[in-house]
């Protein structure tokens, strides 16, 4: 069984040698799916970034944890959020953003669903969005955008 630890290496937050190439695309895995809605990512960046002028616009919620490294996040009025290791963010369907900046590496925990509900009391290391991106996203009757503001 030692043999089996020592081969993982740093397993979860290694940063394969493909994605450190200069011009390299970002590794993306998915390691939990199926027949439901909900789906679970490894994102490894070295240095990405979202292009200028592009932004996602995504039909699902996404909840983002990162495990190593730091990011920027930056939304379409031109706030920006920063998420160092150990913190997260939650960004409901359809708030368009982009990825301004990475460290070399970041890895990134994602969980991606429709009608993800976050509780954000129990959520150590939430950073939370600037007020009023809320409403920019999605038409969510829940007000998870907002109750994740007002609680951190």
């Amino acid at each position: 069984m030692k043999n089996a630890v020592k081969d993982a290496g740093e397993g979860f937050f290694a940063c394969p040698q493909t994605v450190q190439a200069p011009g390299a695309p970002e590794l993306a895995q998915t390691f939990l799916g199926g027949c439901g809605t909900v789906r679970v990512e490894r994102i490894v960046s070295f240095g990405h970034a979202t292009p200028e002028g592009a932004w996602y616009d995504q039909d699902e919620d996404e909840w983002c944890l990162v495990l190593e490294g730091e990011a920027r996040i930056a939304f379409e009025d031109g706030r920006e959020i920063r998420l160092g290791r150990g913190a997260s963010c939650f960004l409901a369907r359809h708030l368009r953003h982009r990825v301004a900046a990475t460290s070399a590496p970041c890895v990134w925990l994602c969980v991606f669903g429709r009608d993800l509900a976050l509780e954000a009391a129990g959520c150590p290391g939430l950073v939370p969005l600037p007020a009023g991106l809320g409403e920019a996203g999605a038409a969510h009757d829940r007000g998870t955008m907002a109750e994740q503001t007002e609680l951190c």
